[in-house]
């Protein structure tokens, strides 16, 4: 997760401007509004430039704790927090999510009512790296607390994926991604994510559902756990904004790109 050192700003300034990052932001909301509140305090894991912290200030919750491995990311965060009405309410960590530990301000464990995560567990390449960042989650959560995650569209064919990703449109809409091959542990398979035709790309993993429920679990997160996939409201506008005939769009839609995963405590 480091590489965000080198590739820091023009990550964010490529992908908060991709028409895809729109309908991301849609479905983030429509997970998070039912328990949106201001009572409510988040962590944030992977909280990068600080899009999604100023977004759930900006959506009503109490407070933001952000954390992110990369120092350049967390420098941008405060710089694009700082120009925001609620910059008093965003507090940023730079820390490695992969290591358990308390983020709270007092060191307290279980201080947190939401756990916040847009393309955190997908840096995880095996299961066992993925129970340490769910284990992050769970020891910040309190025992009433619900943990929200965006990550790769949740599959077990990753065959049939990585063949419709390689073919048109879908090999020339950005994010693109590009699976590599099947990993060794059997988890699932590594992928590369394209932003722009200049090359910016990063490296991540795209693991089982069932790894995500059994890493959950180990990890001592035992409430409700539940996928909600990709929703495309409003049709016609993304069609037209992701520049897509009607063919190329039934393609897109067979095809989502995120799957959201949220799981209770207990």
């Amino acid at each position: 997760m480091t590489q965000y050192d080198t590739i820091s700003k023009q990550y964010t300034d490529v992908f908060d401007s991709l028409p895809y990052r729109d309908i991301e932001v849609a479905n983030v909301y429509a997970a998070l509004e039912p328990i949106l509140s201001p009572n409510s305090h988040v962590i944030e894991f992977a909280c990068g430039a600080g899009f999604y912290t100023d977004k759930l200030l900006s959506w009503g919750v109490g407070s933001v704790t952000g954390t992110d491995i990369s120092k350049r990311m967390i420098e941008l965060a405060r710089l694009r927090l700082a120009r925001a009405p609620h910059n008093d309410l965003a507090r940023f960590v730079v820390s490695d999510g992969t290591v358990p530990c308390s983020y709270s301000a007092g060191g307290d464990l279980e201080a947190y009512d939401i756990a916040f995560a847009a393309w955190f567990l997908n840096y995880s390449a095996t299961s066992a790296e993925l129970t340490s960042m769910f284990t992050s989650v769970a020891i910040n959560l309190k025992p009433t607390g619900v943990f929200i995650g965006v990550v790769p569209h949740p599959t077990e064919d990753f065959e049939t994926r990585a063949e419709a990703c390689a073919k048109a449109p879908l090999n020339r809409l950005y994010p693109r991604n590009d699976y590599t091959g099947k990993l060794e542990s059997g988890d699932g398979w590594g992928l590369r994510v394209y932003l722009d035709d200049q090359g910016t790309n990063f490296m991540t993993y795209h693991l089982r559902p069932s790894v995500y429920e059994d890493a959950a679990r180990a990890a001592g997160l035992k409430g409700s756990f539940a996928w909600r996939h990709e929703i495309l409201h409003d049709d016609e506008m993304w069609r037209v904004k992701l520049g897509l005939s009607d063919e190329e769009w039934t393609i897109r839609e067979k095809n989502p790109h995120l799957g959201i995963l949220i799981i209770w405590k207990n």
